[in-house]
């Protein structure tokens, strides 16, 4: 019985100090694999936070570029018609986003945030063609389809850049915008073009 259990321990004794060999390696290689996804989750969030921080601010300027269309009636600064002959005409320019000019890990935000950030140039062009075919319709000195039109499409455009901005910040875990909230806020005037015409448009 003693040579067996002699022979036993030869056999097992290495086979032990094999797999407390083998289990040492996989303990070194996932503590070393655990280290380093950490790492790169850390570097991820970093890269989202800067890309979001940098894409806040050139949204909150496509915001203004929104509120400033949707405010447009085609008057100029004295309240007279701004175009020829007592007729109205734009006075501010379509709002531009160009997000091949924001650098950053773009990889780094969600794919849900990634597609309503890049589509936003699309938006702006089919708002700008509705607004093309509301004008077919419309006629002077005030054209009144065209403006209804033009003002209730980016106003609606501004106030989706508004939530965008928020749920952006708030995936890569910055504060909420810092915006003041009163009667004549960019929100607030937003609100009021979409509320006015959306019944008219939808």
């Amino acid at each position: 019985m003693s040579e067996i259990i002699d022979s036993l321990a030869k056999v097992i004794s290495p086979l032990i100090s094999a797999l407390a060999g083998l289990g040492g390696v996989w303990l070194g290689a996932w503590s070393t694999a655990k280290r380093e996804i950490a790492r790169e989750e850390r570097d991820l969030s970093i890269d989202r936070a800067y890309l979001s921080a940098y894409l806040s601010v050139e949204l909150e300027k496509f915001a203004d570029g929104c509120l400033y269309v949707a405010s447009d009636v085609g008057l100029d600064d004295n309240g007279s018609p701004a175009g020829e002959n007592g007729e109205r005409c734009p006075t501010t320019k379509y709002p531009q986003f160009l997000p091949a000019a924001v650098e950053g890990n773009w990889k780094s935000l969600s794919v849900e945030i990634l597609d309503r950030v890049l589509s936003i140039s699309y938006r702006v062009e089919q708002h700008k063609a509705t607004v093309t075919a509301y004008s077919d319709f419309a006629f002077p000195p005030d054209y009144a389809e065209f403006f209804v039109a033009r003002r209730y499409c980016f106003a609606r455009l501004g106030l989706e850049i508004v939530t965008l901005i928020d749920d952006l910040r708030k995936e890569a875990g910055l504060p909420k915008a810092d915006r003041e909230i009163y009667e004549w806020s960019r929100e607030n005037r937003l609100q009021n073009v979409y509320d006015e015409f959306k019944a008219k448009m939808e």
